[in-house]
């Protein structure tokens, strides 16, 4: 399957605004500048290939489509462009904060050691991937250019005695009572065991308050169970919205609780690699296992003192060397997404213009953090729920007032994670299977142009729902057209309790049947093809479930998440045992309006422990009106309400 031919266009589109910029070109830099940006006074030998090969995968993922301005209907205000302005992320634990690279300075912790300069190195080149201007130097372009890193040491002494409130340190002494977040328990401070003692949410607190979205990790010292506290502890608490992204790995084997812990956390992203083969076209892309295949990286490197002799020649390292594999020990489908396996042009912690070039999976890690940042951006601005634009115009604000607006109207990360998965392109598994792609390859162009035609309101979009033992929640989708190019997309994504980083607590199951009755359970068919199969069985090891289904049936589907076994409360808001998810369903096709829904998405609940399931008579008078409110539009959208029935059926 080609990819979107449109999306090279955007690239031209995108080099023009970079240079209106003031971005300095790479052909007028003078031998200074040249050994500032690169270690050497020539340019480089890979910089014009590297910078096309970069351009090309950031067409591959949409980034060109949502990082300039989108036009709509004569009247009606511009959304975007979406350049990350707001978007906040820890990205490392420590790294050149001063790097000129960074449009937005990173927040950094005063406290946070230099564990090494290699990882100081590693990690500065993972979030310049992520965070890099692009107004520096032509062809250097992070995925979120006006996004702000932060930096935390892993290292909860460093916490104990300030906090930073929008950059600024303070002194803090957490309240007691203090609550033990268990790093006693692998030697990291057993010679001062009272340092492994903060208030959890004082603790949470620190990231909530710089308004801090996402985290990564670039630490090759890693145990999942004893991530940074405030990634595990923070599930525990009634905030829980910082969405966690890790690499796969790069040993090309089997995802290894030893070797790769990172990458089993049921709760993360995990980044894989695909190789694309710097094309736009999707049937020769490959899971990177063709020793054949290798990638030419001139031994250049940013220490590298200058030469007038004719660069040797390029070096290849098979590919096979990278992209560790699924499932996980417990399973479940890891990585979750493939990003493009390339040499990212990306900032070097050597000074503070240095730059180098980084790949594997550290590289798809922060590939993958700067998409789920524009997908954070554009559900804050309303792209998905019907009401786009609601941030206003960024651009009149201070950044820490847009990290603000943002934070106020952010996805759950359950969200982020369904809205990344259900826009993917999967790869059929005949040319790369699910234990290797995962759910595909991201596309925000997909997600766009899905946000345009369902008018900014997609058919079915649920975040922060809560269950409790044995409840389902049911809404409905109605299929009003069928064509061959059509599919319906089900994903439902929740936040498993942190009883453990790995092993499952509780389980949310998704089940989607058709006007005709035919059942379909969430992954069902999904693990060994490309479409759902029908009946099987629940899913009770994965947190991300999908139903696909070519060509549906027209007609009324209904579409059930069951609390399937909800052992251990992840809501501290409420005093039910209870867990929260999101759910998604939109339809993929060529043409608009072939799926809709009841705007409200009128829900049911079967409560196990003798509640009826009726509908109350407020929620009938609601749907009453909004059938009515349909009615005198069904012309121009093309709804069909469907009454449900006013009992909810046994699960």
């Amino acid at each position: 399957m080609n990819k979107p031919l449109y999306l090279i266009a955007f690239s031209s589109i995108l080099f023009v605004q970079n240079s209106l910029s003031q971005a300095l070109d790479p052909s007028t830099l003078t031998p200074q500048q040249l050994d500032s940006f690169f270690g050497r006074t020539t340019l480089p030998s890979w910089y014009d290939s590297t910078v096309t090969a970069n351009s090309l995968i950031r067409s591959l993922y949409g980034i060109t489509n949502i990082q300039q301005t989108i036009p709509r209907e004569s009247g009606q205000t511009s959304l975007g462009p979406y350049l990350g302005f707001g978007v906040r992320a820890q990205c490392g634990t420590s790294f050149n904060a001063a790097h000129n690279g960074f449009q937005y300075k990173p927040i950094n912790n005063p406290n946070t050691q230099i564990i090494s300069s290699g990882l100081l190195n590693a990690a500065t080149a993972a979030c310049g991937i992520t965070f890099a201007r692009n107004d520096l130097l032509d062809g250097l372009q992070g995925f979120l250019p006006q996004g702000r890193a932060y930096i935390q040491s892993r290292n909860i002494a460093s916490v104990i005695n300030f906090r930073i409130r929008d950059g600024i340190t303070e002194s803090f002494s957490p309240p007691e009572p203090a609550i033990s977040i268990g790093y006693s328990d692998n030697g990291i401070h057993q010679s001062n065991p009272e340092l492994d003692h903060l208030l959890i949410d004082e603790f949470v607190d620190f990231y909530k308050e710089n308004k801090i979205l996402l985290y990564s990790e670039t630490l090759t010292t890693f145990q999942a169970n004893d991530r940074d506290a405030v990634t595990l502890y923070q599930h525990a608490t009634s905030d829980r919205d910082l969405l966690e992204i890790y690499k796969s790995g790069d040993t090309f084997k089997q995802i290894n609780s030893e070797r790769d812990p990172q990458a089993s956390i049921k709760n993360a992203l995990v980044a894989g690699l695909v190789c694309h083969n710097g094309t736009m076209d999707y049937s020769d892309d490959n899971s990177c296992s063709v020793t054949e295949n290798c990638i030419s990286i001139p031994p250049e490197t940013e220490t590298e003192t200058e030469t007038d002799a004719p660069p040797p020649p390029p070096i290849c390292f098979p590919v096979n060397r990278f992209g560790s594999f699924g499932p996980s020990p417990e399973g479940r489908v890891k990585p979750d997404l493939v990003l493009a396996h390339t040499l990212y042009l990306t900032l070097s912690s050597a000074n503070s213009n240095r730059l180098l070039r980084l790949d594997g999976s550290t590289g798809a890690a922060h590939q993958l953090m700067g998409l789920a940042g524009s997908v954070i951006e554009m559900f804050a601005d309303g792209l998905f729920t019907g009401d786009p634009g609601r941030l206003g115009d960024l651009s009149q604000l201070s950044e820490n007032q847009a990290a603000a607006a943002i934070y106020t109207h952010r996805p759950s990360p359950e969200m982020s994670r369904a809205l990344l998965v259900n826009s993917a392109y999967r790869y059929p598994v005949a040319q790369i299977n699910r234990n290797h792609q995962g759910w595909g390859i991201p596309r925000l162009n997909e997600l766009l142009q899905r946000a345009i035609a369902n008018n900014f309101r997609f058919p079915v979009i649920l975040d922060r729902q809560r269950l409790t033992d044995q409840q389902t929640m049911r809404t409905f989708i109605s299929v009003d057209a069928s064509e061959a190019t059509n599919q319906l997309l089900v994903t439902m994504a929740f936040n498993d309790a942190e009883t453990s980083a790995t092993s499952r607590a509780n389980d949310i199951s998704l089940k989607v049947t058709s006007p005709s009755n035919v059942v379909y359970w969430g992954n069902s068919g999904l693990l060994n093809g490309d479409v759902s199969t029908a009946g099987g069985t629940e899913d009770t090891i994965n947190t991300i479930e999908n139903v696909v289904i070519n060509n549906p049936e027209m007609g009324r589907w209904v579409i059930e998440t069951i609390g399937s076994s909800i052992r251990y409360d992840n809501v501290k808001a409420t005093h039910a045992i209870d867990s929260n998810f999101a759910l998604i369903a939109t339809c993929s096709s060529k043409t608009s309006d072939i799926c809709s829904s009841l705007p409200t998405n009128l829900t049911l609940q079967a409560v196990s422990q003798g509640g009826s399931g009726a509908v109350s008579p407020a929620s009938l008078i609601i749907f009453l009106l909004m059938t009515l409110l349909i009615s005198n539009k069904n012309r121009l959208h093309k709804l069909r309400a469907v009454l449900p029935s006013t009992k909810s059926q046994p699960v």
